[in-house]
């Protein structure tokens, strides 16, 4: 079938780019599942077994945490198209994470929801140093308290930074040239114009 007009071409191949954008984001979904399981779960032998883990190699903290997995699935994807174009966006989703009763992605405070922040605190190292008081009056990280800085929650680990190198340009054309080919269409990733565009949502 043949388009007469651009808005026909557009209402014909409007449909198969958007399966070929929700195949890339998804492949972006699950690099980063893999990288989050790498780089935060798996840190300094801390492997993930779905059970109580070893929370701290301190002995002034020697207790179990019950670890969730949650973080890696708190991620989401969406496509939207419009009339020439569609667009495909991955991004943090703290709201999918349980807020429980052992601490896990709360405060350990005052125990307030923490899920907004988790991400940044991971992956930038921004764990609170709770040897100091709540009203320390001044804010500091477990990672300068000697106390703590060894322990491999208060170092960063981070998949950002990981994610973005592992989905160069070059990655994106061959995910994209795979959905694709998953779509009906035969595309040559060599000459397709792929952007990445970084924001934070406000």
């Amino acid at each position: 079938m043949a388009a007469r007009n651009d808005l026909e071409l557009s209402r014909m191949l409007i449909p198969a780019i958007e399966k070929a954008i929700d195949y890339v984001v998804q492949k972006i979904w699950n690099d980063n599942r893999e990288l989050i399981e790498q780089i935060v779960y798996q840190a300094q032998g801390q492997g993930y077994s779905g059970a109580n883990s070893a929370y701290t190699s301190n002995p002034v903290l020697d207790k179990s945490y019950v670890r969730t997995g949650e973080f890696k699935q708190a991620w989401d994807t969406d496509v939207k198209s419009g009339y020439s174009n569609v667009r495909g966006t991955f991004k943090y989703a703290p709201e999918k994470m349980s807020v429980g009763a052992n601490g896990q992605h709360s405060s350990v405070y005052g125990g307030e929801d923490f899920r907004e922040y988790l991400a940044e605190t991971i992956y930038q190292g921004l764990s609170g140093d709770f040897g100091y008081g709540i009203n320390s009056g001044t804010k500091r990280y477990a990672k300068t308290n000697p106390m703590f800085a060894n322990e491999y929650w208060a170092k960063k680990r981070d998949v950002w930074t990981a994610l973005k190198k592992k989905i160069g340009i070059n990655t994106l054309r061959k995910y994209f040239e795979e959905g694709m080919a998953l779509s009906g269409l035969n595309f040559n990733r060599r000459k397709a114009s792929i952007q990445r565009r970084e924001y934070d949502e406000k």
